[in-house]
């Protein structure tokens, strides 16, 4: 990484890599934290949704447990049907192992997720990567962005 001192006031910039993060296939950025109490990021947009899970790059580490899940639409996503929920998990069985976000309206705001399910209830027993999607009749979404924050406790 690289410092530069242009102003001649004795303020630094650092510059370095900066990602975008706008998509599922890309996001699963981890947030800095301290202790053991980690949270990590996915973002994702409506068109990228359906009842086909997208496998982010999120991968949360065997040991951990998921403490909750928090679901932020910034901006309004059309939902496929009323009873779609969108949800994040282990890929390839994210119905199942992982948290549920009940019936979502596709509506901005913030939604919280159900308990975790599955082996996201416990302690997870090997590192497991993340995957999102939408379930429910008509499974679909288009439109909007969002992103999902799981924090989670690793000892």
């Amino acid at each position: 990484m690289s410092y530069e001192n242009s102003a001649g006031l004795g303020v630094n910039n650092q510059y370095g890599v900066r990602d975008t993060q706008d998509s599922a296939a890309v996001s699963g950025g981890k947030v800095e934290a301290q202790g053991s109490v980690h949270e990590a990021v996915v973002y994702f947009t409506g068109d990228e949704l359906g009842a086909t899970e997208v496998v982010t790059s999120l991968s949360i580490p065997a040991g951990s447990r998921v403490l909750d899940a928090t679901l932020e639409i910034v901006e309004a996503i059309t939902m496929g049907n009323a009873d779609n929920d969108i949800v994040i998990g282990t890929a390839t069985t994210s119905e199942t192992n992982g948290v549920d976000f009940d019936n979502t309206t596709g509506a901005a705001g913030a939604y919280a997720g159900a308990a975790a399910n599955g082996t996201w209830a416990g302690v997870l027993a090997a590192d497991t990567s993340a995957a999102v999607q939408v379930t429910g009749t008509t499974a679909g979404a288009t439109g909007g962005k969002g992103k999902i924050v799981v924090r989670y406790l690793k000892v």
